[in-house]
């Protein structure tokens, strides 16, 4: 009869950095949404149509909530019309810029949380 051996060397060290991580996690997904705000800013603001800073001042994000499953946050705009001018009026056409923003934002975020996770990661090992 013949046999393999497996030597497990390290995986109490791994199981720990893992744990590590886990623990982790809820501190790093509060950071990622502040982080996915700054990302939002930089796509938006380009298309925010404004002939003063008011809007492009009025970005805001709600404080983070957290609960078993779910890390969240609220962006808003705080100028009043912000709203008319991305959906428009029947006097003015829609700009869209709110959505133009959170398309271009949303790519490559799976990517950037994987990093992030890797980077927590790495640094515990």
């Amino acid at each position: 009869m013949s046999g393999i051996s497996i030597d497990l060397f390290g995986l109490e060290s791994w199981i720990s950095a893992l744990e590590d991580v886990r623990d982790g996690l809820p501190t790093m997904d509060k950071e990622f949404i502040q982080d996915e705000f700054n990302v939002f800013l930089d796509k938006v603001i380009p298309h925010t149509p404004v002939d003063t800073g008011d809007m492009l001042n009025a970005y805001a994000i709600s404080d983070v909530r957290q609960n078993e499953t779910i890390t969240e946050a609220d962006y808003s705009n705080e100028m009043p019309y912000s709203s008319f001018v991305n959906f428009g009026t029947v006097f003015i056409e829609p700009r869209y810029f709110w959505q133009k923003g959170m398309t271009e934002a949303e790519q490559g975020r799976e990517k950037r949380y994987q990093d992030k996770l890797k980077s927590k990661f790495d640094n515990t090992q």
